[in-house]
């Protein structure tokens, strides 16, 4: 499990070898099906661009041409320069293994693992699964701002999470939180913060100060986002201006705990279902 690898493109002899049978780009392959969260440092020889456009589309961190006894000095001054600078980026971001392995424990819950798309309520099931690798892709990308961009992700799967459980309607003028299951009105429970707590106490029988204190954080730190920087009143403790990766890997954690905690209460279910049956055949 390194954090860094040092890949040279070009292992074999021969100069007419096909792109795709060149080792390193196989080596490459082979690094990135097996965990690409492991950050890919390519040096490289030539400059010809479709080899290194094939190193890219594969997720290199960056390349490094490696200079010939003719060179002058300052290129290789300038290669080292460039090496040290990707060696420090590839060594920031290895919590991108802590992500991409609680990334890989939540799609193998049961309750993600089975989820399709049916068009009933068990689709936002579905749609979790489908945005969980969000996190990790926008992360380990070189888009602008990617906490922000992961941060959202995992806000998204909390409000997947409030549907699945929960809706609205109007009564008596009011808008109100109704419980899916058996249609009850969730005393005084409207924001999307209370509403997850209910979930919480309700649903899954789960009392965690850490957890609501990690929803809080959340919560917040995305209202502050997407509201123009607006500090809330209710927020002056857990407000997160500026997210970090500690941050989303406490957040993503505190996904996993609620989807873990509903994926044992979803197979209980399955069991308790499955026992009414055979009783009722018998």
């Amino acid at each position: 499990k390194p954090d860094v690898i040092l890949l040279d493109i070009r292992l074999l002899s021969e100069e007419k070898e096909s792109i795709n049978k060149i080792s390193g780009i196989e080596i490459l392959q082979q690094i990135k099906t097996l965990n690409p969260s492991i950050q890919v440092i390519i040096f490289s020889a030539s400059s010809d661009s479709l080899i290194l456009d094939n190193a890219r589309e594969k997720g290199i961190l960056g390349y490094v041409k490696k200079d010939s006894p003719t060179d002058r000095y300052i290129a290789s001054n300038s290669s080292f320069t460039k090496l040290d600078k990707l060696i420090r980026l590839g060594l920031s971001r290895k919590y991108l293994k802590d992500i991409y392995q609680l990334q890989e424990k939540i799609l193998v819950l049961k309750l993600l693992k089975n989820a399709k798309l049916t068009f009933k309520d068990e689709d936002k099931i579905f749609e979790i699964k489908n945005n969980i690798p969000q996190v990790f892709e926008v992360l380990n990308s070189n888009l602008p701002k990617p906490f922000l961009y992961a941060m959202y992700s995992i806000f998204k799967c909390l409000e997947l999470i409030i549907d699945y459980y929960t809706r609205e309607e109007y009564q008596d003028g009011e808008r109100v939180a109704i419980w899916r299951d058996n249609n009850k009105k969730i005393s005084s429970y409207n924001s999307s913060e209370n509403k997850i707590y209910a979930i919480l106490d309700v649903k899954l029988s789960l009392q965690d100060k850490a957890l609501n204190e990690k929803i809080h954080q959340i919560i917040c730190s995305r209202n502050y986002s997407i509201h123009g920087g607006e500090e809330k009143a209710n927020c002056k403790e857990g407000l997160i201006k500026y997210p970090n990766e500690k941050n989303i890997q406490d957040w993503f954690d505190m996904l996993y705990l609620i989807l873990e905690k509903m994926d044992r209460f979803n197979i209980k279910n399955d069991n308790y279902t499955k026992t009414n049956n055979s009783k009722r055949r018998k």
